[in-house]
């Protein structure tokens, strides 16, 4: 069975918090209940909201909608970095860079990417250098 995870940045303390999505309809508020403490939850900004993937990256992190990727594509220069924004796009999870959409497998993930920061907190990270 799949892992079914969200993670939210809280309102007030700005912490990340990973856990079940509750959505309060009448008020528009998000919620995240946090799982290893049962029953307690806290309010997050709903724009921040990801869902996990499923997938894990080089170093055995989860990877969420919103996270920013960094590794290589082709094994003859592994020094040529690239990186991706990790979206929902249509049907699946897809990576992005400069508004081109690919399929991530995920052996090539685990091997060649990990997660350094995300759209929320380092969109920099994802700036073309010149």
């Amino acid at each position: 069975m799949r892992e079914i995870l969200f993670r939210g940045k809280d309102r007030f303390d700005g912490e990340w918090y990973v856990g079940s999505l509750t959505h309060d309809r009448k008020y528009g508020n998000c919620f995240i209940e946090v799982c290893v403490h049962q029953g307690i939850t806290k309010e997050v900004i709903p724009e921040t909201v990801g869902q996990y993937t499923g997938l894990k990256d080089k170093n055995g992190t989860r990877v969420f909608e919103g996270d920013i990727l960094s590794g290589y594509l082709d094994e003859l220069f592994p020094e040529e970095e690239s990186r991706y924004e990790v979206i929902w796009h249509d049907y699946g999870w897809h990576i992005r860079s400069n508004g081109l959409l690919d399929t991530p497998d995920n052996d090539w993930l685990k091997e060649n990417f990990e997660v350094i920061g995300n759209i929320h907190d380092n969109p920099e990270l994802l700036e073309v250098k010149q």
